[in-house]
């Protein structure tokens, strides 16, 4: 049903790009590269982003202030794991095999990738 609609609303080659990309999250063996990726540098990552800048930069939010709440509501992820800290940041150390993955509610996601 959701691609059907998907189909309707915005042809079918994105809704074919939805699906892949909806499989590789759940686990369903699809092309990673269908999720919305964004690269940053090594230098930029040395001292670390502030997660509620890089969702807003990002344009997975709309603002601070509603990436602000989202954090409140619990709506916010990174790795899966659930931003619970209005000054969490995005460090080297949260990359698993050179990629981040955030998220915004269950539908929403970005992936990070470390430039060399």
């Amino acid at each position: 049903m959701a691609f059907e609609t998907t189909s309707l609303a915005h042809g079918e080659e994105e809704a074919q790009k939805a699906e892949k990309g909806a499989q590789s999250i759940f686990g369903g063996g699809g092309d990673r590269g269908q999720v919305p990726t964004t690269e940053i540098t090594q230098t930029r990552m040395a001292a670390g982003i502030l997660l509620l800048d890089l969702f807003v930069e990002l344009r997975i939010c709309p603002s601070r202030s509603e990436a602000r709440r989202l954090i409140h509501q619990g709506g916010l992820y990174l790795n899966q794991k659930r931003v619970e800290e209005l000054n969490a940041t995005l460090a080297v150390s949260d990359f698993v095999k050179g990629e981040a993955l955030l998220r915004v509610g269950k539908k929403r996601y970005h992936r990070i990738i470390i430039q060399d």
